[in-house]
């Protein structure tokens, strides 16, 4: 299974480097420094985050120079915050009210748009258990952005083991957010649904984060990997789907959502 919300890859065979701990180092970080790459890129387009745009708003030059600071700086503590507030947790031994205390506020609320999928993957627990097919009204997921903007939390992800795509009002959720300050919005996808006009509905919904989970390079393993649940899913229906979200992005001059494809180490993927 995967933590997606900090870059943790679930690994199915073996993964041979020189020592157990360098395999860990990198099944965290990754090849490619994703940590170090997600907060300066973060940074670097601070002024895009929609959360500065709203607040932004008939702001002087010099008050929109001191809010971009205050956001940068947010965003900054968050990240370290999340690196080293569990740490902080055990050391001091924190328990129930103390983290209210300590202020060690919740640092990611994830919000399970749609506890639904359309893909019926062999390695996902969605099919050894129940879970009813449902869709969450944005009446609901506005009082739980609400509350989450009242405890401070700065980051949301969207979806837990649902896709959150089949929720047709995911782009209006995801601005109210924005709206509400939420620094980081994220979410998985596995891209059935993103078509042309979703895509554009997305980009500027103000959406920061989006992960492509994508298992298998070729047509063969994703498929396998991957089949569709309600009808046949097609590698080259969302190979194009993720090919056109990234030409629509450009077209509408939006560095964000930053992307990126991430899948199940197994034997099948490697």
């Amino acid at each position: 299974m995967s933590n997606y919300n900090n870059n943790i890859v679930g690994i199915g065979c073996d993964f041979q480097t020189e020592s157990d701990e360098n395999s860990r180092k990198l099944a965290i970080e990754s090849l490619s420094g994703g940590e170090k790459q997600r907060v300066s890129w973060m940074i670097k387009n601070m002024h895009h985050n929609k959360v500065f745009k709203y607040k932004a708003q008939n702001k002087s030059d010099n008050e929109k120079k001191d809010l971009l600071k205050e956001l940068s700086d947010a965003y900054l503590l968050y990240r370290e915050n999340w690196k080293n507030q569990p740490l902080r947790s055990f050391k001091n031994k924190l328990y129930g009210n103390q983290f209210k205390e300590k202020q060690f506020s919740p640092l990611c609320f994830d919000l399970e748009v749609a506890s639904v999928c359309d893909l019926a993957c062999g390695f996902c627990y969605r099919q050894y258990i129940s879970t009813p097919d449902k869709i969450m009204k944005k009446e609901l997921a506005f009082k739980l952005i609400d509350q989450a903007s009242k405890l401070g939390v700065p980051s949301m992800k969207f979806n837990w083991r649902g896709e959150p795509l089949l929720n047709p009002k995911l782009p209006q959720i995801i601005d109210y957010a924005k709206k509400k300050g939420i620094l980081e919005t994220i979410i998985n996808t596995n891209a059935t649904k993103l078509d042309a006009k979703t895509s554009e509905e997305i980009i500027k919904s103000g959406l920061d984060i989006m992960i492509y989970s994508f298992d298998g390079g070729t047509k063969e393993t994703y498929e396998k990997m991957r089949p569709g649940r309600f009808s046949k899913n097609n590698f080259d229906d969302i190979y194009n789907n993720i090919l056109n979200f990234s030409k629509i992005r450009k077209k509408l001059s939006s560095p964000f959502p930053r992307t990126k494809i991430q899948m199940i180490l197994t034997d099948e993927t490697r």
